[in-house]
């Protein structure tokens, strides 16, 4: 009997969209890797962001991460943001560590970006709203000076 364990494999800034991660969690992936060539950045503040984007992917939905990174930081992150093990900038260096696997599925995976994707659309139903409203005064009153 073999055991199947579903994982998905993230390249590269496919990890920074959220949508696009949340996706294959909601496919079945139990667990996340991210493979990555971030050497191009040098010593900037752009290998950092990146390893906390898989931060965030791993709160998000609520998986283990996996990141992978030629030059970059390469770490082990569970799935309330902990990293486990970490490289240091341009290391050759292997990392060892358990990874679990989950099946369960976060509030955002379920659900997305609904809430604000909300906010945004009641603001600019609100906002038009006051706009034609003054709009309408506007008209009412340089139509009552043109009659008298």
């Amino acid at each position: 009997n073999i055991d199947t364990v579903n994982f998905s494999n993230m390249i590269c800034y496919e990890s920074v969209i959220p949508g696009f991660v949340s996706s294959f969690v909601r496919k079945g992936a139990q667990f996340l890797t991210i493979i990555t060539n971030d050497s191009w950045w040098g010593n900037t503040s752009g290998v950092y962001q990146h390893k906390q984007y898989a931060v965030l992917r791993a709160v998000e939905n609520r998986r283990w991460v996996v990141q992978c990174a030629n030059g970059g930081i390469s770490c082990i992150i569970d799935p309330v943001g902990r990293i486990h093990q970490q490289s240091k900038l341009f290391e050759n260096v292997i990392i060892f560590g358990q990874v679990g696997t989950r099946n369960e599925l976060s509030f955002y995976t379920k659900y997305g970006n609904w809430f604000p994707e909300f906010i945004v659309i009641f603001c600019a139903i609100f906002i038009t709203t006051v706009i034609s409203k003054k709009f309408y005064i506007y008209i009412r009153k340089k139509n009552e000076n043109e009659i008298h």
